[in-house]
């Protein structure tokens, strides 16, 4: 049986989806699966649930969920690591550190993304927006302009709002930046700065597990604009913790 895994795993990039299923459960469950026949294997294969690489089970139980969850995010960060351009992502770090103002565009899942992304440029001083609103999107987008920066975040890469917000502050003269899933997709198109976090195909559903890797971008732009001009950055977050101190109860306070 340990040379069959072995093998697996070699061949395991090469799958078919539905071939990768049947992996998946032989992989996981490796004792279980050397005393079931091929019909019983095939009829197990179709009772799991793979979301974003996260593999579920009947037989999986709440205490079984962390482990897979843990792993599941660290196989996405290795895939961020071999998706993302250099290139492209320090030309994006430049852009957002010069940028006279940074506008975000986001829909549905990407907004705890772009919150997380408007707090951080915030806090470093930098002149950034979000909008919800599709309509106030489109309306921000129009009033762009040359030395402005525009980031539209969408892992499917083909959320209308987002595309089409992206598409026209790039028609008014703004730099894009582009945070994605997918190389080809459609506002990839409207990109100046293309940052991709993966290049594996999942269910559309799955991007509720999508926020991990995009976070994880948006620290790297966070720490990278930092290290562009450490003293000055380091000066306006101390800056910023002062302002909202009293925002916190001190230790030994109590309500």
């Amino acid at each position: 049986m340990e040379n069959v895994l072995l093998e697996i795993q070699k061949i395991y990039q090469t799958l078919r989806p539905s071939e990768r299923r049947a992996a998946d459960f032989i992989l996981d469950h490796a004792d279980q699966a050397r005393r079931m026949s091929l019909e019983e294997l095939a009829a197990r294969d179709r009772e799991t649930m793979s979301l974003y690489g996260c593999r579920l089970t009947r037989e999986d139980r709440p205490a079984d969920i962390p482990e897979k969850i843990v792993a599941a995010a660290s196989r996405m960060m290795e895939n961020n690591l071999k998706s993302i351009s250099i290139p492209d992502f320090e030309a994006a770090v430049a852009a957002l550190a010069q940028a006279e103002k940074i506008d975000i565009f986001s829909v549905e899942n990407s907004n705890a993304t772009a919150a997380d992304l408007e707090t951080k440029l915030l806090y470093l001083g930098l002149n950034c927006r979000r909008f919800v609103d599709s309509y106030h999107q489109r309306i921000a987008a129009d009033s762009m302009k040359p030395g402005e920066a525009a980031i539209g975040i969408t892992y499917s890469g083909c959320s209308k709002d987002t595309v089409d917000a992206l598409r026209i502050a790039r028609e008014r003269g703004a730099v894009t930046i582009v945070m994605t899933n997918f190389r080809d997709s459609v506002i990839s198109r409207y990109a100046d700065h293309l940052i991709c976090t993966s290049q594996e195909q999942h269910m559309y559903g799955d991007a509720i597990f999508s926020r991990t890797s995009q976070i994880l971008v948006v620290d790297m732009l966070y720490l990278a604009i930092i290290a562009t001009d450490y003293d000055r950055y380091l000066e306006r977050l101390r800056r910023s913790e002062y302002i909202i101190r009293d925002k916190a109860y001190q230790s030994g306070n109590s309500l």
